[in-house]
């Protein structure tokens, strides 16, 4: 038999998925130890047959194995796991079919390895073999897919494929495997160069190819390989169009089938944007047929690099010239600063002359030496050897070897070459670092020197420098600290070389520690998105940054490079300001100086900060005589997005003094009967409980404001609000010594603006649907904008793997035509990739319709995190479906649902911010999983309020676990028809939780035992999850959504009454206006075919029969109200009334002039002589 000729292709796709670590069954945890020794779960000839169908696998429990397991039931979740350098897995099969076959497999691993495949005939032989290098794809989920061809046709009859492991790094597991088939026939699509590379074939770790067809989200250490077939060997450019966001390098290599590196290139990515067009030069030659191409990108930062796409491989020539393998006889060469290689002879080393050689490819070269600036000569011994004059001590010998190609097709990018030689002769000092600080040359001088009392200064400390010296010979070493007096540090550092040491000895000056007192507190101060002021700043109401970007919800701030102030309260005595976790995301740069008016404050001198999160600094300002209340000023050098969190220690002064009044403050109430007043203090205040306009009203203290929520205030009247001298009260109990107080004059109810006619735009396709959404950015932008309304007519709009995204938008409804018939839907996979999204939006509304990610739901199997909505702030729902399974939907910032249904079983709520949840549906999918996993910021006091919804579905979940900041979920009054397990709230962040229930009950509305719930295991606060019956009524939409800016979304929400008194006159339908109407919507036989913003519609002559006309109110927001009657026809069709009729006869007519026999309910036209009128027949 002859043997296949194999081609093994890794054409792979990773799949990169964002979320929280949970998954059912296809997610795998992390791998067991395998047990010791030989598992072997069935019999060797344990036969199946090929070719596997396709859409499914071999079933893995078929196999021989050793030092694996068999993880899940047959199918794709199915797996081999527990693996090591010792797994061996062993396959029994029988060929049915004499023909060509690819053999599939993914694998997961963190770390990587080889797979070894051999496949055997019924008499041992060996068939094909091949080799799978796994890559490391981070996580243990298979997302790496992997094809090796059998290119000629596989004889009938019985195989053996084995598969062995070699070469483990990173992990003592040789990875997760699965998803094994035998496919009938070969899809070779592999690209060949010279040509362009398709990015969409290549496999990725850590960066992926996104909508627009660029490679993206390109860090440290992401690399794409890429499985091509050469048909032209020689030497390649590489040449791609390419953004670059930072620093950083691209190690491009191509290996050939036996996985020998042919060419390696790295390439210093250059500051080019908008996909210019690059070109690398590939160092080495292509060889023929197969070939990986791998892009290894690196960088000293943890931000992104560049995107690129359009990658083309260009043959320039037959051959590459150039000089390898640089050597001097017996000793070590290294890479050379300032030269392209080093060699530091020893001390002890006596020799004339050393022994220089290389390796020369497709050229010729000449070699000169200059040693301690004067020419020497160069004698070729043989074989590429040549002699070179040694240096004499403490001198150096200048080596230039010049390339010359070949003639022909050749080129090289490097003609010259240049080493150092360097002969030591004693420990001299080269170079200086103190606290990450080099000295200049003419301190390492006096250093070397060794002068007496040598003072280093003119820099400044925070915490005890770190000394480091670097020596001639290439060798460092670290400071010893001798003695300590006041700000002056004496260090002492040891060279060594052989035998030899020598001692250094040096003062720094400058070192400003402060060691905190036993009184000294300290407060950590993180971002809250809750907390980001409209003026540009961030205050928690006792610490302000200003200006501050924004940031990451209980991480650092995100600031400008440019002077930003920092106040603490007034009552702090700062010692110490920490700068924590301190980078840039997209720049180096540097605090340059740190103030604060009246104080002494020792900012580092060395206060540079890096691009990216790999190297994070903590950096140290000690500060004396401080001002309380006075600004700390940072001013940063460079730099383009600073980020840090803060870290105060600080001296609590005692405020003796009753608390002054800064500011009153009300939002805006014109039009309306409701208001937020806010009194701002000097210091942190407590709860406070006033009366206004006879209702008690309470402001909950925990910073410098006092905020008064009213609701329902009487139109046409004057309300005071006043807080009475003594009832309000700072937290050191100090009272307020005088009455505080304002009046707001309630008028009139605003008149609703109504939505103009070019404002409401009707859809029935994804192209008219798309159409409308990318009009919002002309017409949709500002927060002052008008309302647009985007009117779906009932339809399949399939968004296939595009999103429809209505970011950055404010003021825009979309309205369904009906929830059930109205489904928006397609496939994405990520936290960050949903298939609607409102994020960064305000004042949203959606109604009737629903909302689908396809990605697993409704499917047999799990697919991994699958977002239908990714919400904003002020997001409103009303009658809306969302479907998923895992994350459906992120929230923003707030949000109102009334009367949704929302599917998934796994973290299917999730997010920030606080949202509302009025008479909503639960469909738990899956039995076990999560409902909620709220990331709430610390300085919200509700996340998600669920009020009397119902849970149906599987049973057997959690209501919520913890995912990121303080999170707080509110179950009130739930119906409970799939019950949850008996603790009721599950594990994942290890934070401080705010989870409880109340009032939950049974299908049948009896109450049930909640004395079994249990706070989430990885909770580290202690309570217990049954909220107190005093608290419950606390939760109302007022108050969960409103109390900082009465922000009232029932009110929008508000379902108009019908039109009243809807007619027809000849051509013309009108109907009763509607108090509180933006608009109308005209119907005919139930379908919309127009708005209006008058009472009255000019209705078509071109219908044949005369349809049934309603109409509807939309309020401000969009909201439909109720339908109207079918309008009343006041039209007769009558012109005449022949002789013939019989005046002492009562005669009906309908309304379009045909007499009727019998008439049933309706209206009529009836005569009786000569009398004609209109009647109702009930």
């Amino acid at each position: 038999m002859n043997k296949i000729n194999k081609v093994l292709v890794g054409i792979a796709s990773l799949a990169v998925t964002a979320g929280m670590a949970y998954a059912a069954g296809s997610v795998l945890s992390e791998p067991q130890v395998p047990t010791v020794g030989r598992s072997v779960s069935r019999a060797v000839d344990a036969k199946f047959t090929i070719p596997t169908a396709e859409g499914t696998y071999i079933d893995l429990s078929l196999a021989t194995y050793e030092n694996a397991k068999v993880e899940n039931s047959a199918g794709a979740d199915q797996c081999f796991g527990s693996t090591s350098s010792k797994t061996k897995v062993t396959f029994a099969f029988e060929n049915s079919v004499a023909q060509p076959y690819t053999f599939k497999m993914s694998t997961g691993h963190k770390g990587t390895c080889t797979i070894n495949l051999t496949l055997r005939d019924n008499n041992g032989d060996v068939v094909a073999q091949t080799k799978n290098p796994i890559p490391n794809t981070g996580a243990w989920n298979r997302t790496y897919n992997w094809e090796w061809f059998l290119s000629e046709p596989l004889a009938v009859g019985n195989y053996t494929l084995e598969l062995t492991t070699s070469d483990l790094q990173g992990s003592n597991y040789a990875g997760n495997w699965g998803k094994m088939g035998f496919y009938a026939g070969i899809n070779d699509n592999r690209d060949h160069i010279p040509g362009p590379i398709s990015l969409e074939k290549g496999n990725y770790t850590g960066m992926r190819v996104e909508s627009a067809g660029n490679v993206g989200y390109v860090k440290n250490d992401c690399s794409g390989s890429y499985n091509i077939v050469c048909d032209e060997a020689g030497v390649y450019d590489l040449v791609w169009g390419i953004s670059r966001s930072g620093e950083g390098t691209a190690l491009i290599t191509v290996a050939d089938k036996d996985d020998n590196v042919t060419t390696s290139t790295s390439w210093a990515i250059e500051n080019l944007g908008n996909y210019t067009p690059a070109t690398v030069h590939l160092e080495g030659e292509v060889a023929k047929g197969d070939n990986v191409l791998k892009i290894l990108f690196k960088a000293e930062h943890g931000g992104y690099i560049l995107n690129f796409k359009d990658v083309e491989l260009k043959r320039v020539a037959d051959h590459y010239a150039c000089l390898r393998n640089f050597a001097i006889e017996g000793q070590s060469v290294t890479a050379g600063e300032g030269y392209d290689y080093n060699c530091n002879l020893p001390m002890e080393y006596d020799g004339s002359d050393v022994t220089l050689s290389f390796d020369r490819v497709h050229g010729s070269t000449a070699v000169t030496a200059v040693r301690d600036g004067e020419n020497v000569t160069v004698t070729e011994i043989a074989d590429g050897r040549y002699s070179v004059p040694a240096p004499a001590a403490n001198g150096e010998t200048i080596v230039t070897v010049t390339l010359t190609p070949e003639e022909g097709s050749v080129v090289a990018y490097k003609t010259v070459y240049t080493m150092r030689i360097f002969h030591i002769g004693d420990i001299v000092m080269t170079g200086l670092n103190i606290g990450g600080t080099g000295v200049g040359a003419d301190v390492i001088d006096a250093v070397n020197a060794q002068t007496p009392g040598l003072t280093i200064s003119d820099m400044v400390f925070t915490s005890m420098p770190v000394v480091t010296a670097t020596f001639a010979d290439n060798s460092t070493a670290e400071a010893v600290l001798k003695s300590m007096d006041g700000t002056k540090a004496t260090y002492q550092i040891d060279g060594k070389a052989v035998s030899v040491s020598k001692s250094f000895e040096f003062i720094v000056d400058g070192i400003h520690l402060y060691t905190p007192a036993d009184t000294d507190k300290s407060t950590v101060i993180k971002y809250d998105g809750a907390l980001k002021q409209a003026d540009g700043s961030w205050s928690n109401g006792l610490y302000t940054i200003n200006p501050c970007n924004d940031g990451w919800d209980g991480k650092q701030f995100k600031l400008k490079p440019q002077a930003t102030t920092v106040t603490a309260p007034s009552y702090h005595k700062v010692k110490q300001l920490i700068l924590h976790q301190l980078y840039d995301n997209y720049k180096a740069g540097k605090v340059a100086s740190v103030t604060s008016e009246g104080a002494k404050v020792y900012c580092p001198t060395n206060g540079y900060f890096i691009q990216g999160n790999t190297r994070p600094v903590d950096l140290v300002v000690n500060v004396e005589n401080h001002v309380p209340g006075t600004p700390f000023v940072i001013d940063f050098e460079d730099g383009q997005q600073p980020v840090m969190w803060f870290e105060f220690v600080y001296d609590q002064l005692t405020p003796t003094t009753a608390p002054q009044l800064q500011n009153i403050a009300v939002t805006p109430y014109e039009g309306r009967n409701h208001a937020v007043v806010t009194f701002s203090f000097d210091r942190e205040m407590t709860d406070c409980e006033i009366s206004v306009a006879g209702n008690k009203v309470i402001a909950y203290g925990g910073g410098t404001s006092l905020s008064f929520p009213l609701w329902n205030l009487a139109w046409n009247t004057d309300v005071v609000v006043s807080i009475p001298a003594g009832e309000a009260s700072d937290v050191f109990g100090n009272k307020t010594a005088e009455e505080h107080k304002t009046t707001l004059t309630i008028g009139s109810e605003a008149a609703v603006e109504a939505i103009a006619a070019d404002r409401f735009i009707n859809v029935s396709t994804v192209a008219q649907l798309r159409d409308a959404v990318a009009s919002l950015s002309a017409t949709n932008s500002s927060a002052d904008a008008a309302t647009t309304v985007i009117y779906i007519y009932d339809g399949d709009y399939d968004l296939g793997s595009d999103a429809l995204l209505i970011n950055n938008r404010y003021n825009v409804s979309l309205i369904g035509e009906s929830r059930e018939g109205v489904l928006i839907h397609g496939t994405k996979t990520g936290i960050s990739d949903p298939i609607f999204s409102t994020r960064y939006s305000t004042n949203i509304y959606m109604e009737n319709l629903t909302l689908r990610n396809d990605l697993d739901f409704g499917k047999p199997q799990r697919a991994g995190v699958g977002v239908a909505h990714y919400g904003g702030n002020l997001d409103i729902m009303k009658n809306v479906t969302l479907q998923s399974i895992q994350d459906t939907q992120v929230t923003g910032e707030r949000g109102y649902y009334l009367n949704c249904t929302i599917h998934g079983s796994v973290d299917y709520i999730c997010g920030g911010g606080d949202h509302f949840y009025d008479h909503c549906t639960i469909v738990h999918e899956i039995s076990g999983g999560y409902i909620t996993a709220p990331s709430t910021s610390p300085s919200l006091k509700h996340g998600y309020v669920f009020s009397n919804c119902v849970i149906k579905g599987q049973g057997d979940y959690s209501l919520g676990r913890p995912w990121q900041n303080e999170p707080r979920a509110f179950f009130l009054h739930t119906t409970m028809e799939a019950k949850p397990d008996n603790g009721a709230w599950g594990p994942m962040g290890t934070l401080v939780t705010h989870f409880f229930e109340y009032g939950s009950k049974d299908a049948s509305g009896n109450l049930l035992d909640l004395s079994v719930r249990k706070n989430s295991p990885t909770s580290i606060n202690s309570y217990s999850p049954v909220l107190p019956e005093q608290y419950a009524e606390y939760f109302t939409v007022e108050n969960v959504l409103g109390s900082t800016d009465s922000w009232l979304a029932t009110e929008l929400t508000v379902e108009l009454p019908a039109p009243g008194s809807p007619v027809i006159k000849p051509g013309v339908l009108s109907w009763e206006s509607v108090n509180g109407a933006a608009g109308y919507m005209i119907y005919a036989d139930g379908k919309l075919i127009d708005y209006t913003t008058s009472t009255s519609y000019t209705l078509s002559n071109a219908r044949e029969t005369m349809p049934d006309y309603t109409v509807r109110a939309i309020n401000a927001n969009g909201a439909q109200g109720h339908l109207s009657d079918v309008a009343v026809d006041t039209t007769t069709g009558i012109d005449s009334v022949g002789a013939d009729i019989n005046e002492d006869e009562i005669q009906y007519f309908n309304l379009q002039g045909i007499r009727v026999a019998n008439p049933s309910n309706g209206i009529y036209i009836r005569r009786q002589g000569d009398t004609v009128e209109k009647v109702y027949i009930k």
